[in-house]
């Protein structure tokens, strides 16, 4: 699904809420909002960045010639992520191209100031993502120094730091939107937050010193994709590194959340 259809169904699918209208819902929890790498949608890249799988880019004003470019996927029970994820990518890379052309206009000033606002993360989520997907999407453990320089060398990397900024400012744009359609039908939004991060993502490789290198869960509920916390490092900042992005998202406009696996939290 799309950030416009969670606002499409909320228009046109549920009543009005009020007395003597039975089955209205009025709470919707959305499940992992935020970027995976690769595998579980809850090993985070970070957790202040979206999804862009959920950016409807037939809302864009930059995508051109909408009805040819988002043509229907084949497969109507099911979808090819990599294929949907390879031609989005084609069509973010477009109009991003389009959008820079036009640095007079409102929104482009909306997008700097989204840049500048938000550079406290989305610095480092920009350019974790271009390397990441100039070194082939392959996650790793990590990434060398001297290879890390070399991938910033690459003709293409600061097109795609600043393609990833764009995609999140529409995602943080369109998400905005959905939540104040529910508020005005008179719903709340609760979000997902999940307990742990990616083993490889943005917050592990920018901040190692709030991660132990083993992997969360035991038995049959081990997730190899996701990193323990260093819990006595987070102590000392009084767990900010965890706090912080649910204050974000609370300020956001999300009425609350759940924190998934928590019990999961010690080895």
């Amino acid at each position: 699904g799309k950030f416009t259809d969670l606002s499409r169904y909320f228009r046109e699918k549920l009543k009005p809420f009020g007395k003597g209208k039975p089955f209205a819902i009025n709470t919707v929890q959305l499940l992992p909002l935020n970027k995976p790498i690769k595998e579980s949608p809850y090993a985070m890249v970070s957790s202040y960045a979206l999804n862009e799988d959920y950016i409807d880019w037939s809302e864009v004003e930059d995508v051109e010639d909408k009805q040819s470019t988002l043509a229907p996927i084949d497969e109507i029970d099911s979808v090819h992520w990599e294929n949907l994820r390879l031609r989005e990518f084609e069509i973010a890379t477009r109009a991003y191209k389009k959008f820079i052309l036009q640095r007079d206009t409102q929104q482009w000033k909306s997008f700097i100031r989204f840049t500048q606002e938000n550079a406290f993360w989305l610095d480092e989520y920009a350019e974790f993502m271009a390397m990441w997907k100039i070194s082939g999407e392959s996650p790793k453990g990590t990434w060398s120094k001297e290879y890390a320089l070399s991938i910033k060398k690459d003709t293409l990397f600061n097109e795609y730091m600043g393609l990833y900024k764009y995609m999140q400012w529409l995602a943080y744009q369109q998400l905005k939107n959905a939540l104040a359609v529910i508020h005005e039908q008179g719903g709340k939004v609760l979000f997902d937050y999940p307990m742990f991060r990616a083993k490889f993502g943005a917050e592990k490789y920018y901040h190692p010193e709030y991660f132990i290198d083993r992997s969360p869960g035991i038995w049959s509920e081990f997730w190899g994709d996701s990193v323990l916390w260093n819990w006595t490092a987070l102590r000392k900042d009084n767990h900010s590194f965890i706090i912080n992005p649910v204050t974000h998202w609370l300020k956001f406009g999300f009425d609350g959340l759940r924190l998934d696996a928590a019990h999961f939290a010690y080895n």
